[in-house]
């Protein structure tokens, strides 16, 4: 026996294969953007990686040369003396 509504008519879905490729090619181009959405967001974070590694070397260097340019005057004073 088939699903009858209130007035016992046969309820009846009829999917085309057209519709069905439809939604699959659909879901293909969604795919495809979020995954071009997805290399953006990874190049970013390693361009950003790249600019904070860049950055901790500068920050590790500037004390070293602090104390090379102090050992430089001292060094200078205590030969003008």
């Amino acid at each position: 026996m088939s699903p009858s509504d209130q007035d016992g008519d046969r309820l009846e879905v009829t999917i085309s294969a057209r519709e069905i490729y439809d939604q699959v090619t659909g879901a293909r181009h969604d795919l495809h953007d979020m995954r071009q959405d997805l290399e953006a967001v990874i190049h970013t974070q390693e361009a950003q990686g790249h600019r904070v590694d860049r950055l901790e070397r500068w920050m590790a260097a500037l004390p070293l040369t602090v104390l090379g340019t102090l050992g430089a005057l001292y060094l200078a004073a205590t030969k003008g003396a």
